[in-house]
């Protein structure tokens, strides 16, 4: 209907002719297989490209994941009580620590990922740094239960002993939260720019200097399961540092 004054005097109507929107079986042969995808060559390309960009970050969580397995061995090397105390408190951190920080942190992704496809590098620092600070304040809560962690222990019916060493170990990771609290968000904002080979060069780098670290820590130092918490925060720092060092140095 139309909403002018005068009726003779409207002259352009409110929607436009249906022809002016062709059906997808109008176009050309060639415009639809470019556009919908349709043909085996466009889908084996996009295959390659997910491939080419997952595989470094496959890579690089199975480079941080034999972090811990390196860590187990040297907790084996110390007795069963440091390898149960040690295990015992990695279940303990992963579940009420590191999982936490790790989905606050991908909180990033759908927000850096558009921002990064819109060109607005100014999102993309910002999305980082307020990633950062709110890493950092649910690190505090955080801190605060692993102190208690040996009274939850003892109080959920663990044995003292190895709740002791558990609370050992856990309190010199600590210093792990603020590390992590700074890897997941620069992983996070490094993954939404597509850049995930020095992702993998990196966690190569510190898993390769977690060895002689966690030697140094509890072979040389005679430092025990206090080496080896140390020793895994040491090699999460240089992590961080190489990744760093990448996101400043000059491209």
């Amino acid at each position: 209907m139309c909403h002018c004054s005068e009726a003779p005097q409207c002259r352009e109507p409110l929607l436009p002719p249906p022809e002016a929107f062709p059906a997808l079986r109008d176009r050309p042969r060639s415009a639809r297989a470019a556009g919908g995808g349709g043909g085996g060559g466009g889908a084996i390309a996009e295959m390659a490209s997910i491939v080419r960009l997952a595989m470094p970050m496959v890579g690089a969580g199975l480079l941080i994941y034999m972090r811990s397995l390196v860590s187990m061995l040297f907790l084996g090397r110390l007795g069963r009580l440091p390898l149960a105390g040690g295990s015992l408190a990695l279940g303990f951190a992963n579940i009420t620590g590191y999982s936490v920080l790790s989905g606050l942190a991908a909180g990033m992704d759908p927000v850096c990922g558009q921002a990064f496809g819109a060109g607005r590098t100014s999102v993309l620092t910002a999305a980082l740094r307020r990633t950062v600070m709110l890493l950092l304040v649910a690190s505090i809560p955080i801190s605060l239960l692993w102190v208690a962690m040996h009274r939850v222990l003892v109080a959920t019916g663990q044995d003292p002993d190895i709740a002791a060493c558990a609370y050992e170990f856990i309190l010199c990771s600590l210093p792990d939260l603020v590390v992590q609290s700074f890897l997941h968000p620069v992983r996070v904002y490094l993954r939404a720019q597509s850049i995930t080979l020095p992702l993998t060069y990196a966690a190569a780098a510190a898993l390769l200097l977690h060895v002689p670290i966690n030697f140094l820590l509890v072979q040389s130092l005679h430092l025990g399961i206090r080496g080896v918490a140390i020793g895994a925060v040491c090699t999460n720092l240089n992590f961080l540092l190489f990744l760093v060092a990448y996101v400043v140095s000059p491209v």
